[in-house]
């Protein structure tokens, strides 16, 4: 059986695939990915750009360098490793919340303890996520939820 089993039927009884892109009204996403692990970057990239083409991605592969690119334009979103050789992520994630303090702050770790959890959000995190097989799936669920307009009350 294959995907279009699924698909709604169409008038005329033929089967037909129905693609919604819930997003095509944003102008443009902003996004800055800061880690030092190259392929990690490269993968975060290549995911978010294959959901959305008109994206306007930056990367950093070090902490004065993500905020720098903060600094020259302000991101919808941030996606910082916490663990960057040499840097304490934690100081990085708290001062681009005092830079940019209406980004979304995704933290991301292979280290998934409780203490690192709570020491992301008091430096202003909005998510946390855990490196492992699930990671970029993860972030491009927090991308998509980020991008909801928020509904009217009428």
């Amino acid at each position: 059986m294959g995907w279009d089993a699924f698909a709604p039927r169409a008038p005329e009884g033929r089967r037909r695939l129905a693609f919604v892109f819930l997003f095509e009204e944003i102008p443009m996403l902003n996004v800055l990915l800061i880690d030092a692990y190259g392929p990690f970057r490269r993968a975060l990239k290549d995911t978010l750009i294959a959901a959305y083409p008109s994206i306007r991605l930056r990367e950093a592969d070090s902490g004065p360098e993500g905020l720098r690119k903060a600094s020259e334009e302000t991101p919808h979103i941030i996606c910082l490793d916490i663990h960057l050789p040499g840097e304490d992520g934690l100081d990085i994630a708290t001062r681009l919340t005092g830079l940019c303090p209406m980004s979304s702050l995704i933290i991301i770790t292979g280290s998934d303890l409780p203490e690192y959890r709570q020491a992301a959000l008091q430096a202003g995190a909005t998510h946390f996520v855990s490196k492992g097989d699930e990671t970029l799936v993860d972030i491009l669920k927090i991308v998509q939820g980020s991008m909801i307009p928020p509904q009217d009350d009428a």
